[in-house]
């Protein structure tokens, strides 16, 4: 059974390779970046699979995009939007250091999250992407997942049943048709 769904999260993970950018022309997308796993009150040893970190994104019609990254530094999470956001894209984050530089390649919005949940200025929120990262941790402890190697797949997994809420075994028939 284990390796059944190892497969369907592989074909989940050739598809979300293939998937186009997200956002578009004046279509806004909330990003943020999450740590999957941690230690319970921060007790132990420091292990491998708390240097998981997770940077996403998810527009208005709901379409994600996951990413892991190494570093949350400003240059690779400025890259790694370049790859997965279409131009033209109006960026809503919080206001952490590592955003600043994103107004030289979108229209970008901030929200203090130690003042407001969402700017009541402009009504800028990251409440969808925060709610995505719910799901996801959810999604993960329910499997027991802990393994941070195959994290790609499962993100990959993830993203297939948000895409395809409607007719998900319909979708993964179709996938392996198209795969196989």
């Amino acid at each position: 059974m284990t390796d059944y769904y190892s497969m369907f999260r592989e074909i989940c993970h050739i598809e979300y390779h293939s998937e186009a950018k997200i956002g578009g022309h004046g279509n806004i997308v909330q990003i943020d970046e999450s740590h999957l796993f941690t230690r319970k009150y921060h007790v132990g040893r420091i292990l491998h699979s708390e240097q998981c970190w997770i940077f996403g994104g998810i527009d208005e019609d709901g379409h994600i995009f996951l990413e892991q990254v190494g570093r949350r530094s400003a240059e690779v999470l400025t890259s790694v939007l370049i790859k997965n956001v279409e131009e033209g894209s109006i960026i809503f984050s919080d206001s952490w250091s590592g955003y600043c530089h994103l107004i030289e390649h979108f229209e970008h919005y901030q929200v203090n999250h130690s003042e407001n949940f969402v700017n009541p200025l402009d009504g800028t929120n990251t409440q969808k992407i925060e709610a995505t990262w719910s799901i996801l941790k959810r999604l993960l402890r329910k499997n027991g997942t802990r393994n941070v190697d195959n994290i790609d797949y499962y993100l990959a997994e993830f993203i297939f049943f948000c895409q395809k809420k409607s007719m998900p075994f319909d979708s993964f028939l179709s996938l392996i048709k198209k795969y196989f």
